[in-house]
């Protein structure tokens, strides 16, 4: 009677463990799902400066001073629909554009000259990943130059102070554009962002060993 009673188990013990298996998520085909990456907002606060907002910058070595505003500023999201020939699933994947322009004051006009162009754009390892915390790389536009770069935990943050103002979380990122430090078109650029409010120092180095120290006066 027990051996009966046993066989009639079996079936029933099957088909609860198969209905287990069919709910477990892990049995999900990741092509059908959709994948969502966004930038570390600890890191976004560094460089995320809304337009219109200005900076006066003071050139060390001569004293002039530059006007610089925030002329376009996107963080925005695109969508790429699933691909199932290449096995990608759908992704919503958030970018960064800047853009600074400096104006020149010539012959009682002030010029619009772009001062920085950069972009970031999202890194993702595989094409099953999501994530809220992704690294922020912001290079110039068109280049490989990366400069900025933050993780979400920021590491490498230190207190700096520039004209007499003390900014308590500062990223320091300098980068080339590649050319050998002897050719005429040599150009290193050292540039110290601040919580909240941007770029507070700038150097600019030449091939000939020339720098353009700019400092952070005041913004508003």
């Amino acid at each position: 009677m027990k051996c009966n009673r046993l066989f009639l188990l079996i079936p029933i013990i099957a088909m609860v463990l198969t209905s287990c298996k069919k709910d477990d998520p892990a049995g999900i085909n990741p092509i059908n799902s959709v994948f969502n990456i966004s930038f570390s907002r600890n890191a976004l606060a560094y460089v995320n400066i809304p337009v219109g907002k200005y900076f006066i910058y003071k050139t060390v070595a001569s004293g002039a001073l530059d006007s610089v505003a925030v002329t376009s500023n996107q963080l925005s999201i695109t969508n790429y629909p699933k691909n199932e020939a290449s096995n990608f699933p759908e992704h919503n994947i958030e970018s960064f554009r800047l853009t600074l322009t400096v104006y020149n004051y010539i012959n009682n006009v002030y010029i619009p000259i772009q001062w920085l162009k950069a972009s970031a754009v999202n890194d993702f390892y595989t094409p099953y990943d999501s994530s809220s915390t992704a690294d922020v790389r912001l290079k110039f536009s068109g280049t490989d130059q990366t400069i900025f770069y933050a993780t979400h935990n920021l590491a490498g943050v230190t207190p700096l102070t520039v004209e007499g103002v003390s900014y308590p979380e500062v990223i320091k990122s300098e980068s080339t554009n590649g050319f050998p430090v002897t050719d005429l078109s040599y150009e290193k650029n050292v540039f110290y962002w601040a919580r909240n409010v941007g770029i507070i120092k700038r150097i600019i180095t030449k091939a000939n060993g020339s720098q353009t120290e700019m400092n952070l006066l005041r913004h508003n």
